[in-house]
């Protein structure tokens, strides 16, 4: 089983740590998808646990961090160590560096008030 993810065809997981860095260390993936990657028909805790090491094993990380049992659901897949990466990891372990790291991204920005209407955005929408 295949699918696409960021315009590449995805057969198994160190296809989809490609595809999740040429979208800049970010993408997106119907649980469904993934699960066909494992083999396997049905979103048990087993699978969707094989799923999260799979990711982990090729640096991708994923949100929410517990993947949802709903096959038609999306993760969002995230190159852990990339500049995403950092600042998810920034949000949710908050350290004196990620604080950094934030406030950086923010006053570095033109237009650091869209930017940071943005990320609440996407904080708001997380169930973590």
């Amino acid at each position: 089983m295949s699918f696409t993810l960021n315009g590449m065809d995805v057969h198994n997981f160190n296809d989809v740590a490609t595809a999740v860095s040429t979208g800049y260390g970010f993408g997106h993936a119907a649980m469904a998808d993934l699960r066909d990657l494992t083999g396997h028909k049905r979103l048990g805790d087993h699978v969707r646990t094989s799923i999260s090491s799979s990711l982990q094993e090729v640096g991708i990380g994923h949100l929410p961090s517990e993947l949802p049992n709903n096959q038609s659901e999306e993760v969002r897949l995230y190159t852990r160590g990339s500049r995403i990466g950092k600042i998810v990891a920034a949000v949710l372990h908050p350290t004196y560096e990620g604080d950094t790291l934030l406030q950086d991204l923010v006053a570095d920005s033109s237009d650091a008030e869209g930017k940071l209407k943005r990320i609440r955005s996407i904080l708001n929408g997380l169930d973590v």
